[in-house]
């Protein structure tokens, strides 16, 4: 009856609003963070959660709903165990990027989010569109120093990648090598 007469009077997304506040608070979550993104957080499965939740980076970098949807689970590293590959930006500069998670190891690796990768990109803005791309192969469009013309190699892959896009604009593969996450240019 008691509890009755408290939601009654409070309302229930009065008391849903406290209790979410009183979990941020429990679990160490900021204000900086703020609601969206503990519910950005809450939505990761649970043993992304713990392993990102440990992680250094969480002062620099913050999940983020750049683009949607914000994160994709899959063997990134083609290592037969569950990795996942994030949404981020880095909370100083507001730049956008990519957290890969490695389930198993342990490891990460963030692209973008201020770090320079691909040997110019710091900054995840331009991607509209990002999925997982699980074919064996795909084609890269590169520039032939030797002969300078536009020119095409095969890259094999050996686990799912990250395909990211600018609507009609290019398009770029995230994959790993084997020792880190490259980039290859793959359409206009």
């Amino acid at each position: 009856m008691i509890m009755y007469n408290f939601l009654k009077f409070f309302g229930m997304k009065t008391v849903l609003l406290f209790l979410i506040i009183l979990n941020m608070v429990f679990t160490g979550t900021s204000q900086e963070e703020g609601y969206d993104h503990y519910l950005l957080k809450a939505s990761l499965p649970k043993w992304a959660i713990k392993g990102i939740s440990n992680l250094e980076a969480n002062r620099v970098y913050r999940i983020s709903d750049f683009i949607n949807p914000f994160y994709f689970e899959g063997d990134f590293n083609g290592d037969d165990n569950l990795d996942i590959a994030v949404a981020i930006v880095e909370k100083k500069t507001n730049k956008t990027g990519i957290l890969f998670y490695h389930g198993e190891t342990h490891h990460h690796f963030i692209i973008g989010a201020g770090q320079k990768f691909d040997d110019y990109c710091d900054h995840f803005n331009w991607m509209d569109i990002w999925k997982v791309f699980r074919g064996p192969t795909m084609q890269e469009m590169y520039i032939d120093k030797e002969k300078n013309i536009p020119t095409r190699r095969e890259i094999q892959l050996t686990s799912p990648a990250i395909y990211a896009v600018k609507f009609e604009s290019s398009a770029k593969l995230i994959y790993w090598d084997g020792q880190s996450y490259q980039c290859a240019h793959v359409g206009d």
